[in-house]
């Protein structure tokens, strides 16, 4: 009778502190800034940052910038995210969903939203 080994594989592990930011929710934040880009000023989603900053609150064009710059967020960094999300997830409208994309996508806000919980 031969032996047959086995290897062993480590299970990865997930950090309870920092969730990855997966490469198809940053093409989707780009292809929505672009696509901003090219609508007219009355079509337009998300806030500017000039009015976001009038405002004192958090702008969907930095939100999604920053999005596409980093690799991973912290749960501290999440929990703005989830709160936008728990806001507006079940708005219908374009200016709505275009505002749900350049924040990382229902799927990817989802994601975050049991991240926060969980962690």
């Amino acid at each position: 009778m031969t032996k047959v080994k086995v290897r062993k594989t480590k299970a990865k592990k997930l950090n309870p502190k920092r969730i990855k930011i997966p490469l198809s929710t940053k093409k989707l934040v780009r292809r929505t800034l672009e696509l901003r880009k090219l609508l007219p000023r009355s079509k337009q989603f998300g806030l500017d940052i000039s009015k976001a900053d009038k405002l004192a609150i958090r702008s969907g064009i930095k939100q999604g910038i920053k999005l596409i710059r980093k690799t991973y967020l912290t749960k501290a960094e999440a929990i703005p995210y989830v709160r936008f999300y728990n806001r507006f997830r079940n708005c219908k409208t374009f200016k709505c969903k275009g505002a749900l994309n350049l924040w990382g996508g229902q799927i990817f806000l989802r994601r975050l939203k049991s991240f926060v919980m969980r962690a």
